[in-house]
């Protein structure tokens, strides 16, 4: 049976597999093991690809992290707010599984925490994402798998339904490596990818895979942030796909990908309180799941009822972090 042919793995700093598998012949499969099949022909076998949640969540790690401007005099005597030198002082977090308010009056330092974590700003200590650590000193680090910030809805026009966007979309991020199968390069359809992350990313931010028919302007404003949340997800994911190539006696390649970190940086401030808590049911499966979302927000009643953790912001400096 294919499902023989499973052996994961655990993969640090991974919540999401996709396998391509040999098999010969599936007469059943229960749905907690092969959520998703396709059959198809691939250097003379048929194949599988399977996506299924690993036992790995992602996290985030902050140790003494600071950022700090020049303040002079003349900032200090005309300035209309209050200087600091300090953006960000000596801030410490562990954070994982996680859905984060974040919190604190304008000029307190959100967006520039995120920022930081984000790899946007540079400044001093260390960051850890998925337990590699990146040099926050450095404009030139990379991460290995990059947190996603979304401030803003994004609208697409009718000129394709929301399927199509989405798949041109990722079509023009679509970037990973193959290894070879029994000595002959692996042929991967991406298509069959793309549709597997797509469906996975329905199911995780609880989309109704109905709208994905529709044209952008038939949908309703909760489902359009949803959609943004979808593809910011998916071209940040698809774009890091790795894979790997299990031994010559079960060839199978694996590919992996780190469950999305999701900075949302006053993302629903402007809205009703019916969309956030439409959208953060969405966030709170994602989360459930092993991904970590930090809402940076002026109105945290929005999404109070469905955080895990609140953290307050002042000077700089975090005042309160406190599990919910």
């Amino acid at each position: 049976r294919a499902s023989s042919f499973v052996h994961q793995r655990s993969i640090p700093g991974a919540s999401l597999s996709i396998y391509l598998i040999r098999t010969v012949y599936v007469p059943s499969v229960h749905t907690h093991v092969m959520r998703f099949f396709w059959a198809g022909l691939l250097i003379n076998y048929a194949f599988a690809i399977i996506i299924s949640p690993s036992s790995e969540s992602s996290q985030i790690s902050v140790i003494n992290l600071s950022k700090s401007y020049p303040v002079t005099i003349l900032d200090k005597l005309f300035s209309s707010v209050p200087k600091r030198e300090f953006a960000i002082n000596s801030v410490n977090l562990e954070l994982r599984n996680e859905l984060v308010l974040l919190v604190g009056s304008s000029a307190s330092g959100k967006s520039t925490l995120m920022k930081l974590i984000l790899g946007e700003e540079t400044g001093t200590g260390d960051i850890f994402i998925n337990g590699a650590r990146y040099d926050c000193s450095s404009m030139e680090s990379r991460m290995i798998m990059k947190p996603i910030m979304v401030d803003r809805k994004l609208l697409y026009d009718d000129s394709k339904t929301v399927r199509g966007w989405i798949k041109h979309l990722l079509g023009q991020e679509f970037k990973f490596s193959t290894s070879a199968i029994d000595g002959s390069e692996t042929l991967i359809d991406e298509r069959k990818i793309s549709v597997a992350l797509i469906s996975d990313l329905c199911d995780l931010l609880a989309i109704d895979q109905e709208i994905l028919d529709r044209i952008p302007s038939k949908l309703s404003p909760s489902d359009q942030y949803l959609l943004t949340l979808l593809i910011s997800c998916a071209k940040n994911m698809i774009s890091h796909i790795v894979a790997k190539t299990k031994t010559s006696e079960q060839p199978c390649v694996q590919y992996t990908y780190s469950c999305p970190i999701l900075l949302l940086d006053e993302l629903f401030d402007f809205e009703h309180s019916s969309i956030a808590q439409r959208v953060g049911s969405g966030l709170k499966k994602l989360v459930a799941k092993g991904g970590i979302v930090i809402v940076a927000t002026h109105k945290p009643h929005q999404l109070e009822s469905l955080a895990n953790r609140k953290i307050t912001l002042a000077g700089g400096k975090i005042l309160t972090n406190v599990q919910i």
